[in-house]
């Protein structure tokens, strides 16, 4: 099957032997969308970095305090 961006969701549909959908064709990624979403998973992704590295200075700087009292008793 080929099929190009312009033909529409008819022969895809016919391919497939199902139902064409009425409505408009639903555009999840358009530009202001995409734009939005990456600003967000970006956000988020520097949320759950920081989240990790503050565990690790935590249980490092642990770690740390608990050698030194050990060391020096």
């Amino acid at each position: 099957m080929t099929i190009s961006a312009g033909s529409g969701i008819g022969p895809l549909c016919e391919f497939l032997r199902v139902p064409v959908p009425g409505g408009p064709f639903p555009h999840d990624n358009a530009a202001d969308g995409f734009e939005r979403d990456l600003q967000r998973r970006t956000l988020a992704m520097y949320a759950r970095s920081l989240a990790g590295m503050a565990a690790v200075t935590a249980v490092l700087g642990a770690a740390a305090v608990a050698y030194r009292m050990h060391r020096y008793r």
